[in-house]
């Protein structure tokens, strides 16, 4: 986060969610970005109440994780920075 020029927040024992269909819900609310597997947010993805953060990049794995989020969310700083950030840490082109 701090090279992608956000603060990052200290570690206070805030909430952590370990369930992966809250992490979707939460993404879908747009309180954040959820890194998951497509097959789980597809439909998601395809109504438009996801995206793909980084949709040029493509990893050849089989259970691949993607970084989604709600389009409102992309208005957010922190969502960008962290767009910004983790692009910067990917591989520039597509692996397929």
């Amino acid at each position: 986060m701090a090279r992608a020029g956000a603060n990052q927040p200290p570690d206070d024992g805030g909430l952590k969610i370990n369930s992966t269909a809250a992490v979707i819900n939460a993404a879908v609310a747009a309180r954040g970005v959820a890194l998951v597997r497509k097959a789980l947010v597809a439909q998601e993805l395809q109504s438009g109440r996801l995206v793909h953060l980084m949709p040029q990049v493509r990893w050849p794995v089989k259970w691949a994780y993607y970084a989604v989020a709600a389009p409102k969310a992309l208005r957010r700083y922190e969502v960008t920075a962290f767009h910004d950030w983790l692009c910067d840490q990917a591989p520039s082109s597509s692996l397929e």
